[in-house]
């Protein structure tokens, strides 16, 4: 007897189809994964988001150190002072897990 792709039996196909049937997801599934994979995304666009927002913060804070006339110095330390209250509030406001 041959053996080989074209060779198999008919049944072992149909055993088959229904067996990607069953390993596929359901429509509901799908859309489920798709709306927590989206979260996911977004949580983690946030976190990068504020990540940026603080390291802006310690720029600003190294730069400020740089310049002799005061009055730059502390808009610098004014505006990172700003920015680190709104990185410290969106730090507190975010889902934990």
């Amino acid at each position: 007897m041959r053996s080989g792709r074209g060779f198999e039996p008919t049944h072992s196909t149909t055993r088959a189809r229904r067996q990607v049937r069953s390993s596929c997801p359901s429509t509901t599934t799908r859309r489920l994964n798709e709306r927590r994979g989206t979260t996911a995304r977004e949580r983690g666009d946030h976190y990068l988001r504020n990540t940026v927002l603080l390291a802006t913060v310690l720029f600003l804070t190294a730069l400020a150190q740089k310049f002799k006339v005061m009055r730059v110095r502390l808009s610098l330390i004014g505006v990172a002072a700003c920015l680190l209250v709104v990185g410290l509030y969106f730090v507190f406001t975010y889902p934990v897990a």
